[in-house]
């Protein structure tokens, strides 16, 4: 009775063998697995990426070892960006390949997705990512999913954009501060 739940997470999904989205003028950005030779750049992508979204505190161990594993092929697939006229990176999309166990199919989950903060607002995330989820169907996956936090309101409108829907909230149950003014 003197409980609220508070929406924590949210679980979207897509299916890949769904028509392929459309998207935006891939000129302006040319895609790659990531090689051995990105991955301190991609690292530092990563970064300033976290800094910017006032996260200051990335796991970025955790994350150089996906990237390492991905690079192996590994359990993982990771594609990188850069405009045609540049050579550092300005994006990264990264996915761990699993099992939904309830559907019987392969699924991968996205496991990091950053844009440097210079190159962010210019449809960058959507065609990489457009890009990886083609890749990815290529390769026999059927499901796309990812695990967002409600507040961060971008990636919501982001994974809806490009049609991913929401499959799952979880919840968690906290005392109401001030019961009597509920």
């Amino acid at each position: 009775r003197d409980m609220c739940a508070v929406e924590n997470q949210r679980g979207y999904v897509r299916s890949l063998i769904d028509p392929p989205l459309e998207s935006q003028s891939q000129t302006a950005w040319r895609f790659n697995k990531i090689e051995s030779s990105d991955l301190e750049e991609a690292i530092g992508l990563l970064q300033r990426s976290h800094a910017a979204a006032g996260n200051s505190e990335p796991d970025l161990a955790g994350a150089r070892e996906e990237l390492r594993r991905s690079i192996e092929h590994d359990g993982g697939w990771c594609w990188v960006a850069r405009r045609t006229d540049e050579s550092s990176l300005c994006g990264i999309a990264s996915y761990i390949g699993m099992h939904l166990p309830d559907a019987g199919v392969p699924a991968v989950l996205i496991s990091d997705l950053a844009v440097d903060p210079k190159h962010q607002r210019q449809g960058l995330a959507r065609c990489l990512q457009a890009y990886a989820f083609g890749e990815l169907r290529d390769l026999g996956h059927r499901w796309i999913f990812g695990n967002i936090e409600p507040d961060n309101r971008a990636s919501c409108s982001q994974a809806e954009s490009l049609e991913r829907s929401i499959w799952y909230r979880c919840v968690s149950f906290r005392p109401i501060e001030n019961p009597d003014s509920a």
